[in-house]
């Protein structure tokens, strides 16, 4: 990162010039640097922005080499100096444009996006620099974006059509100014949020259970915004024992006749859809409830050998 007490300058050099012919050279400064000025002719004159012509002093000292070379250093760069700067002689003149330069920023923007699914969305990361940004990289939840047929630079920004809900989260620009061995980085956030119908699990579940026993039967749907939720049982809506928080509704089923051995279908909706998830609840036959007995006894032996393996070896 820059110090705070820094500004940036360019320096557009002319080189060695015949007739119309004008070279040009980008120097960076920070304020309060001393910077050269080069310019090659016979008894150069050097001037100000205003047109006044430049004499030695504290703030610009004029330098003649053998070689015909006039260098000017301006001393402890800053603001008052910026203007166009010229170099003449009888065979040459040059003009030395001098800018301030201007640290990277991005300036605040909208950052939260709603959109529907399967809409197109600009997001925007305009840069203000001297000199500009070259590149502009782009990131979803971390990983970097390739510019591919869902993601398109546009403008400032890139382009993301035919949003899906799955590209809803935290998308970062991160612009990069460089100054020589300088670098000037700036960042900034947007966070989507993908609006669409309840999706679930289509698969049907099966769940076998006895009389006197109590099943709970969890539903998940996820969507944007959350959906509500209802239960049928066999087709009838059913009120009694739900739970519901976010994108899960839970219904407790007492199973107190072979009446209650049925279908029951969990609907999740919101503005944009509905979507269902069945369960079938059914007896679970003679062969199914000896196993599950011999399954019991098994473990209850279990627990009990090693209750008493742990107890001998205590006392020995």
């Amino acid at each position: 990162m820059f110090k705070k007490n820094f500004l940036f300058l360019n320096i557009v050099i002319f080189g060695s010039v015949y007739a119309a012919k004008t070279s040009h050279k980008e120097i960076v400064s920070f304020i309060n640097d001393d910077k050269q000025f080069v310019c090659n002719g016979e008894n150069v004159k050097w001037f100000l922005p205003n047109g006044t012509q430049i004499i030695e002093s504290d703030k610009y000292q004029i330098n003649n080499t053998s070689n015909d070379a006039s260098i000017l250093t301006i001393k402890q760069i800053n603001s008052n100096d910026i203007g166009t700067y010229t170099c003449s002689s009888n065979e040459v003149k040059h003009e030395f444009e001098l800018k301030l330069y201007y640290p990277l920023t991005i300036p605040h923007f909208r950052r939260e996006h709603l959109i529907k699914e399967n809409e197109n969305v600009v997001l925007g990361c305009r840069t203000t620099s001297v000199p500009k940004v070259k590149k502009i990289t782009w990131y979803f939840e971390e990983q970097e974006l390739i510019p591919n047929k869902d993601y398109k630079p546009h403008n400032d920004g890139i382009l993301l059509e035919n949003v899906k809900a799955d590209r809803a989260g935290k998308y970062t620009c991160v612009a990069v100014q460089e100054l020589d061995s300088f670098k000037n980085i700036q960042e900034r956030h947007h966070n989507l949020i993908v609006e669409y119908a309840p999706q679930q699990n289509d698969e049907q579940k099966e769940i076998t259970a006895e009389i006197s026993q109590m099943i709970t039967l969890d539903c998940e749907a996820k969507s944007e915004p959350n959906p509500s939720f209802s239960w049928l049982a066999s087709g009838y809506e059913t009120f009694s024992n739900i739970k519901t928080h976010n994108h899960k509704s839970t219904l407790k089923v007492k199973i107190n006749s072979k009446e209650d051995f049925k279908t029951y279908t969990c609907l999740a909706s919101n503005e944009y859809g509905t979507s269902n998830q069945v369960f079938v609840i059914r007896e679970k036959t003679e062969e199914e409830k000896e196993a599950n007995s011999v399954s019991k006894a098994t473990g209850i032996v279990t627990f009990f050998l090693i209750t008493l393996a742990l107890i001998v070896n205590t006392f020995l």
